[in-house]
């Protein structure tokens, strides 16, 4: 199945106006947090905006596994516009680590017959999304599917195994 191609900006635009009004958290660092002696990478999110954290490329670079998981659940809901729009304009190799986080987040089956954490923080995100944002972010996941289809045909011919990409697509494209 051969997909529209879907326009970069429209998708930023769609994103920035769905998000806009998204409240700034109190705080990006839970009560409990412990860095562990490693660099504490959640400081930098203090007093930043979605845009501000979507436009350093280095911060999307410096992503590490499961650190959405190390945030408070209303900062995450706040600067995920920020991530979806740095995972659009920055190179495909300098948000390496954002996307399949973003991938697992959003990616419903996935967490759909699991439990803990993850699940929660799935449904924590999808329960305060709005239809707009909703919409936006099945764009999103269009257009990253569609550029993952360029860069990987081999992925996605006829009788490969679905993506994790791709089921999160299925999963959202009902918004679309």
């Amino acid at each position: 199945m051969t997909m529209p191609s879907i326009d970069a900006k429209t998708v930023i635009d769609e994103i920035v106006a769905a998000f806009r009004d998204v409240p700034r958290p109190d705080r990006c660092v839970p009560n409990d947090y412990v860095a562990y002696g490693e660099t504490d990478a959640l400081d930098y999110l203090t007093g930043k905006t979605w845009l501000e954290v979507a436009s350093d490329v280095g911060y999307m670079f410096r992503h590490a596994p499961q650190q959405f998981y190390f945030m408070t659940r209303e900062c995450l809901f706040y600067l995920l516009p920020g991530y979806l729009l740095g995972a659009i304009t920055h190179p495909a190799e300098s948000v390496a680590g954002v996307i399949p986080d973003l991938v697992l987040l959003l990616h419903w089956t996935y967490f759909g017959a699991g439990v803990g954490e993850a699940w929660e923080l799935h449904a924590y995100i999808c329960d305060r999304l709005t239809v707009d944002q909703k919409r936006a972010v099945t764009h999103w996941l269009e257009l990253m599917l569609e550029r993952d289809r360029e860069r990987s045909p081999e992925l996605y011919m006829t009788g490969a195994p679905p993506t994790r990409l791709l089921q999160a697509f299925n999963g959202w494209r009902h918004w679309a």
